[in-house]
């Protein structure tokens, strides 16, 4: 079953959205079914529409305790601009409790204690969020994407439609307080344009030290990039952007007309295939340089096989580090380091990726979302798929799901549940092993409340 996670992607756009925690403790290959309710904490979105998902785990307030930022790309803007979007910060701490109880967190209810707001109709602000130290402060940073902005700045401003746009908003102390943030009014500390109409720059992002300077970098997404010269319609991009001390109202242009551009481009293999629909980094190989995982969830698989079976990549971070910049990477002459191939037509792996270490063996592992996959036997159309491949030392050149080449496989509950859109890792208990978080956009709870029930595998 096909499934579409944006709604630039296509007119399908999600009513209530919920993203499970999982907690991994033991050993051997592992099967999760969701449908056995074998999550820790769900979260509801606040109210129908939102598309509540995309999430990112920080210290926004320097306070010493992890933050949920949670987008919600539907939502409307501050004065009810249709689809301008939101993100929303939870502070810490977190609720916990015992494997035997569930903790209820109601958005609705309790209301976020940060609120953003996207500017115009349509930007899908929240599409994707990231969280870290950008500029060396010692806070984590907001980083925010708005694929369907038009350009907002200087002599550009509306022309390059749905090139997207990424904001930087600093974290800071005052945070603790609270408060709301309007885009609309500049609030952003950094805005990134764009390249070309309908590049939806932003639709992906991620954060890591990718050039060993100690500030974090930027990567982003921009599926409906055309590749070089504009020649491969929809292939898709994505770049990194290195951190540095940022001036306050910052301007970078991926085409380079309005500020600088990126330090590195990525560019798809082959048209249509939304390169940059994901984005995630880690050491995954334990070489002490940061990797970039990247999705390409319309790719073909081997051979071009397996329509829309989605493929993702693995680039390794020896490649970046030292070289002379802007450096340039193109899929389609090999010159990433491993393929990810999803299993079956239309599963669209790498719609979604993160790193994490799961298995607290000191090694970055990675985690894909397949949300039109069919659960076991193929007999849960659209329920979803989420998959772990655990980071070693040397990994092949080529991952085959499959073939069972992974090493956990979680199932989605139900018929179009599309687990998988969304997923992520982070510390979010008290236990010093990431966990993992998967969203279920198609889920039906309609009940706007939350569950989290501490358990479960030990990877090692």
């Amino acid at each position: 079953m096909q499934f579409s996670r944006l709604g630039f992607m296509c007119s399908v756009f999600f009513t209530l959205s919920l993203f499970s925690l999982i907690t991994l403790n033991t050993s051997g290959q592992i099967v999760i079914d969701i449908a056995q309710s074998n999550q820790d904490l769900t979260y509801f979105g606040a109210s129908r529409g939102d598309a509540l998902s995309p999430i990112a785990v920080g210290d926004f307030n320097g306070d010493g305790v992890k933050d949920i930022l949670l987008g919600a790309p539907n939502a409307n803007g501050k004065l009810g601009e249709r689809g301008a979007g939101a993100a929303y910060i939870i502070l810490g701490p977190l609720p916990e409790s015992s494997p035997r109880s569930a903790s209820n967190v109601d958005l609705e209810a309790v209301g976020a204690r940060i609120t953003i707001f996207g500017c115009n109709v349509g930007d899908q602000l929240g599409t994707a969020v990231a969280a870290g130290d950008v500029n060396g402060d010692g806070i984590d940073d907001i980083i925010l994407g708005a694929p369907g902005a038009d350009g907002s700045i200087g002599s550009e401003a509306g022309n390059r439609i749905n090139a997207g746009e990424v904001y930087v908003i600093f974290g800071r102390s005052d945070l603790f307080f609270g408060g709301k943030f309007d885009l609309c009014a500049k609030d952003q500390d950094v805005t990134i344009v764009g390249a070309n109409t309908g590049d939806n720059l932003g639709a992906a992002l991620a954060v890591s030290d990718v050039n060993k300077d100690s500030l974090m970098d930027i990567i982003i997404g921009a599926p409906g990039g055309d590749g070089p010269s504009e020649a491969r319609s929809g292939a898709g991009e994505a770049y990194v952007l290195l951190g540095r001390q940022f001036s306050h109202s910052a301007v970078f242009d991926i085409a380079g007309a309005l500020g600088p551009g990126p330090d590195v481009t990525v560019y798809g293999a082959e048209k249509g295939d939304m390169l940059g629909a994901a984005v995630a980094s880690g050491d995954v190989n334990k070489d002490g340089f940061v990797d970039l995982i990247i999705g390409a969830p319309l790719a073909d698989g081997p051979n071009n096989a397996r329509p829309s079976a989605g493929e993702a990549y693995i680039i390794l971070g020896s490649q970046l580090v030292g070289k002379t910049l802007p450096i340039t990477i193109d899929i389609s002459q090999g010159q990433q380091d491993v393929t990810i191939y999803g299993a079956d037509p239309f599963d669209q792996l790498g719609i979604s990726l993160a790193t994490g270490e799961v298995n607290h063996d000191g090694i970055y592992d990675i985690i894909i979302g397949a949300p039109g996959a069919d659960g076991p036997n193929e007999a849960r159309a659209g329920a979803g798929e989420a998959y772990v491949i655990l980071g070693r030392a040397n990994f092949s050149s080529v991952v085959d799901i499959k073939q069972g080449q992974q090493d956990v496989t979680v199932y989605g509950a139900d018929v179009s549940d599309g687990m998988g859109a969304s997923v992520a890792a982070g510390q979010i208990g008290q236990d010093e092993i990431d966990d993992i978080l998967i969203g279920a956009p198609g889920a039906e709870p309609w009940q706007r409340k939350t569950y989290r029930r501490r358990s479960l595998y030990n990877l090692r």
